[in-house]
């Protein structure tokens, strides 16, 4: 986060301080409709001045071969509104999900790059979140959150088969075998919010403590907890408290009695000193989920 912070605040808001942010990953491919079909759903947006969330995309196998990955086999260059295009490869059919706007959470297919947000907005999560913290890992999930928290209102599915986003998505059965194989990734586009960052002395610790644990499987498991917590500390404390029962549950449940109450206090203590105590402070009630009310009439 700490390069989109630098350009925004030395590139971006000086030129124009009310532009409008997307984002896209080295690693993902746009459709050439993204932009436009972007800002015309925030031009149409009811509420003004708040992020707008066009999640339909494509998720893709990590199995796909290069050959396979090419833009021109998703994209029809000649007829770029052809958003089927990729149906017509057959070695695409079972390596290809397609999500629709309004299946995207349940597919667990929501992130920050669905977003286009105002200027503003991301300077005020900037401002509320110190070095430490944009430096995290796990910073964008937080932004993430907090845009989600300000978008009441999803987009319905105008074209069910547009996409404007394709990108790799791990399943959760590869996610398991990872955390089978110690934190070896199975291949190279394994998300790195599952793998472990290092193994610290603590996660030998708890690992021989809550034997057959391996410190890289505490790791993995720590690295999953501070993914969550960073989300909603320091603003949302219902989420974080729903957040820390079924997670410390879970925990407990598959590790033994014990463990999930353990790493998840040294987890929320590391995140915690992330931050000053005037920035959290401030962060308290400042994300307010916008009254649809009036606009719903």
């Amino acid at each position: 986060m700490e390069h989109l912070c630098s350009l925004l605040l030395n590139g971006s808001i000086p030129v124009n301080p009310e532009a409008l942010v997307t984002f896209l990953d080295n690693d993902d491919m746009c459709h050439p409709a993204r932009l436009y079909s972007m800002r015309s759903a925030y031009e149409g947006y009811p509420l003004k001045g708040y992020p707008v969330a066009l999640p339909c995309k494509l998720l893709l196998d990590p199995s796909l071969t290069p050959a396979e990955s090419q833009l021109t086999n998703f994209v029809n260059m000649k007829n770029p509104a052809d958003f089927d295009h990729w149906r017509k490869h057959r070695s695409l059919a079972r390596k290809v999900q397609l999500v629709s706007n309004s299946e995207a959470k349940e597919s667990d297919a929501e992130e920050y790059f669905d977003y286009i947000v105002p200027s503003a907005i991301l300077k005020k999560f900037f401002d509320l979140n110190p070095p430490a913290v944009r430096s995290h890992r796990f910073c964008d999930l937080r932004l993430w959150k907090i845009l989600d928290h300000l978008t009441p209102i999803a987009l319905g599915d105008n074209d069910p088969n547009s996409w404007f986003l394709a990108h790799y998505k791990v399943s959760m059965d590869e996610k398991m075998l990872t955390f089978d194989n110690h934190g070896q990734r199975i291949n190279e586009t394994d998300q790195i919010s599952f793998t472990p960052e290092s193994i610290q002395s603590a996660d030998q610790a708890l690992s021989e403590r809550y034997h057959p644990l391996s410190p890289p499987q505490v790791a993995m498991c720590r690295g999953h907890l501070e993914s969550v917590i960073i989300q909603y500390v320091g603003w949302n404390d219902i989420e974080l408290e729903d957040a820390r029962g079924v997670k410390v549950a879970e925990l407990n449940r598959s590790h033994g009695n014990g463990f999930g109450d353990e790493l998840w206090e040294e987890c929320i203590s590391r995140i915690l000193s992330l931050f000053d105590p005037a920035t959290l402070h401030a962060s308290k009630g400042t994300w307010v989920t916008p009254d649809i009310s009036e606009t719903l009439l």
